[in-house]
C-alpha cells in the first residue's frame, strides 16, 4: 500500500471511528446518567460483579484469533472459515460455562439473581462469535464506515430498550437486557453490511498457525482485562455491593472520554501498524505522532474531569452518588495511562512480538496481584492508589521497550508530553480559582469550570502547536474551498 494511499484511507477511518466513538460514548453517558437516576447503587454493583467474568469470557471467547487475522497480511479465505468456525464453538464452550457456573457465583455473593443474569448476559457471548470475522476484516481493509454505522445504531436501539424497562420497573433486568440488545442487533448489522460469509471449509494447518498466534494475544488480553474486575471483585466480596456501584460509577465518567481518544487512536492504529509493520521508520513516525495525539487530548480531559468532580456528580447524577467522587478522581489518572499502554500493546502486536506483550503483562498482574493482597483491608482509596502506580511502572516499561526497538528513547517520549503536562497545569489552577469563585451553586460552578477550561485548552493548544490542533489544520488545508 503506497503512502499516499495509506495516508488517505487512515484519515478516513480516523474520521468514522472518531464518528463513532464520540457518538457511542454520548449514547451511553446519557443513557448511564438517565438510568443512575432510575436504578439504585446495588443494581449497578450486580452488574459490575457480572461484568467481572463476562469481560474475562470476552476474552476467551476470541482466542486472539480475531487479532490474528488482522495482522497477518497474507491471510486466505480458508483462515477466515477457520477462525469463523473456531470463534463461534469457543462462544458456545465458554457460554456453557458460564452457565455451569453460575449457580456458585450467585451463592459466592449471596446474591440469587446473580444465576439467571449470568445465564442471560452468557448468550451475547454467542452472538458476538458470530460477527467477530467481519468485524476483523472491516478492520483490516482499514474500513470503518459499516462498523461505526453498526455501533451507533445498535447502542442507539439498546439504550432506548434499557431506559424504557428501567421506567418499566425492571431494575437490574434493564441494564441486562439492554447489553444483549445491543451485541445482536450490532452483529446482525455487520452480516448485512459485510460480502464476506463463511463456507465450509475448515482447514487444520490454518488453525495452527491463527492459534500460534492468537495463544499468546490471549494469554495476554486475559491478564489485561482481569485487572479491573480483580479490583471489582475484592470490592464485591469484602465491601458491599453498593460500595461497587460507586466505584464502578466513580469509573464511569472518566472511562468514557478516556476509551473514546483511545479507541479512536487504538482502533485505527492496529491495522495500519500491521500493514507497515516492515518499515520501522515510519511506524517510529505513526507512534510518535498518536502519543502526541494522546497526550495533548486524553491528559487534560482527565484532568478537567478530576478537578469538576463533585460538580458533574452532583448535577449529572444527584448527591445520591458524591460519595463516589474520591474515587472519581483517582480514577481520572488511570484513564489517562491506560490509553497510552494500550497504543504500545497494539505496537507489540502488529510487530508480533506477543511473547513480549505476554511478558510484560503477566508482570503487571503478579503487581496487582500483590498490591491487592497487601492494600486490601486498608481500604478502596489505598487500593486504587496501588492501582495507578502498577500502570504507572507497566506504561514506562512498554514505552521503554518499543523506544528501543524504534529508536524513539523513553526520556524523547516524555519529553514529548512535557508541553501537555504544562498545559495540564495551567489549565486545573485555573479551574480551581474560577470554581471557588462561582460558589457553591454547583451548576453555576460546573459551566464557569467548563468554560475556562475548554478556552485554556484552546488557548494554549493553539499556542504550543499541540498535536490536535495542527492535524486539524493540515486537514482543513487539505479540504477543497
Amino acid at each position: 500500500m503506497s503512502a499516499p494511499s495509506l495516508q488517505s484511507k487512515t484519515i478516513r477511518a480516523a474520521a468514522w471511528t472518531a464518528s463513532e466513538q464520540v457518538g457511542r460514548r454520548i449514547f451511553q453517558f446519557i443513557t448511564g446518567i438517565i438510568l443512575a437516576r432510575i436504578l439504585l447503587p446495588e443494581e449497578f454493583g450486580l452488574m459490575g460483579v457480572l461484568t467481572v467474568f463476562m469481560i474475562v469470557a470476552q476474552v476467551f471467547a476470541d482466542g486472539g484469533l480475531s487479532s490474528g487475522l488482522i495482522q497477518n497480511q497474507e491471510s486466505t479465505d480458508d483462515d477466515c472459515c477457520t477462525v469463523f468456525y473456531l470463534n463461534v464453538f469457543l462462544g458456545i464452550v465458554v457460554c456453557g460455562v458460564l452457565c455451569l457456573v453460575s449457580p456458585y457465583v450467585a451463592d459466592a455473593f449471596h446474591e440469587p439473581k446473580l444465576q439467571a443474569l449470568m445465564c442471560v448476559l452468557a448468550f451475547s457471548i454467542v452472538v458476538n462469535s458470530l460477527g467477530a470475522v467481519q468485524a476483523s476484516l472491516f478492520a483490516k481493509s482499514i474500513h470503518f464506515r459499516p462498523m461505526t454505522t453498526a455501533i451507533l445504531i445498535s447502542v442507539g436501539i439498546s439504550s432506548i430498550v434499557g431506559i424504557t424497562l428501567a421506567l418499566c420497573g425492571y431494575g437490574v433486568w434493564s441494564l441486562a437486557i439492554q447489553r444483549l440488545v445491543s451485541d445482536t442487533v450490532r452483529v446482525i448489522l455487520f452480516w448485512l453490511f459485510s460480502p464476506w460469509r463463511p463456507s465450509l471449509k475448515f482447514r487444520l494447518s490454518s488453525m495452527k498457525s491463527q492459534l500460534k498466534f492468537g495463544f499468546s494475544v490471549l494469554a495476554a488480553a486475559i491478564c489485561n482485562t482481569v485487572t479491573q474486575p480483580m479490583y471489582y471483585f475484592v470490592i464485591a466480596r469484602f465491601y458491599s455491593p453498593a460500595m461497587l456501584g460507586f466505584v464502578t460509577q466513580g469509573n464511569q465518567l472518566p472511562d468514557a472520554p478516556s476509551k473514546t481518544l483511545s479507541g479512536l487512536v487504538n482502533r485505527v492504529a492496529y491495522p495500519v501498524f500491521s500493514s507497515i509493520q516492515n518499515d520501522p521508520t515510519r511506524v517510529q513516525r505513526g507512534l510518535q505522532r498518536a502519543l502526541k495525539l494522546l497526550y495533548s487530548t486524553v491528559m487534560p480531559l482527565m484532568a478537567g474531569l478530576a478537578v469538576m468532580a463533585p460538580q458533574l456528580v452532583s448535577v449529572l447524577l444527584t448527591d445520591k452518588w458524591l460519595p463516589c467522587v474520591p474515587y472519581l478522581r483517582l480514577m481520572c489518572a488511570i484513564g489517562f495511562l491506560m490509553p497510552v499502554q494500550t497504543l504500545h500493546q497494539h505496537l507489540l502486536m502488529a510487530d508480533g512480538r506477543t511473547s513480549l506483550l505476554l511478558k510484560t503483562q503477566v508482570t503487571r498482574v503478579m503487581l496487582h496481584a500483590l498490591c491487592i493482597f497487601f492494600t486490601y483491608q486498608l481500604g478502596i482509596v489505598p487500593l486504587i492508589w496501588c492501582q495507578i502506580i502498577v500502570e504507572f511502572a507497566i506504561v514506562l516499561l512498554l514505552c521503554f521497550v518499543n523506544g528501543v526497538k524504534l529508536q524513539y528513547p523513553l526520556v524523547v517520549q516524555l519529553r514529548d508530553a512535557t508541553p501537555s503536562i504544562g498545559m495540564v497545569i495551567l489549565m486545573s489552577v485555573a479551574m480551581l480559582a474560577v470554581g471557588r469563585m462561582a460558589g457553591k451553586d454547583m451548576l453555576t460552578s460546573l459551566a464557569a469550570q467548563s468554560l475556562t477550561g475548554l478556552t485554556v485548552f484552546t488557548l494554549m493548544g493553539n499556542q504550543l502547536r499541540l498535536s490536535p490542533f495542527t492535524e486539524a489544520q493540515r486537514f482543513l488545508k487539505r479540504q477543497p474551498a
